[in-house]
């Protein structure tokens, strides 16, 4: 069963659709606070001890449209967005500050990819309002 996307988050087309599907396979899952970008849709379909298939998108209803063909041959389906961090933080037992009972470093000089479940996405929408430890 597929998440679908809940109507009152904002689901842009990807940054720059001449780049879709072009983007690092392997980088992080559900992981940061913010990002720059949302640079692609991806659908993830797996069967057996196989690697999965990648199927990318530039707007979430042509991966929804995709994920009505016929899947029921898969173990596995999974909808997410890929975006891109400029800057980012990352929980850290020793970080300087503290949001929703975690702490966080902040990598300002770093840029990566992290692929977000829907829900990740819809969690992630403003910045954080930060305290120092």
């Amino acid at each position: 069963m597929v998440r679908l996307a809940r109507p009152t988050v904002s689901y842009p087309p990807g940054y720059n659709a001449q780049l879709i599907g072009s983007y690092p396979l392997f980088c992080s899952r559900n992981s940061g606070l913010v990002y720059k970008h949302l640079l692609e849709y991806r659908v993830f379909l797996g069967k057996g001890n196989r690697l999965p298939s990648i199927h990318s998108f530039e707007t979430l209803q042509e991966a929804q449209s995709f994920l009505k063909l016929d899947t029921t041959d898969y173990q596995f389906i999974q909808l997410v967005v890929l975006v891109e961090q400029d800057g980012f933080y990352l929980e850290c037992p020793k970080g300087p500050l503290y949001f929703k009972d975690t702490r966080y470093r902040f990598f300002p000089d770093k840029k990566r990819y992290s692929e977000w479940d829907l829900g990740y996405f819809e969690n992630h929408q403003s910045q954080p309002s930060f305290s120092l430890f």
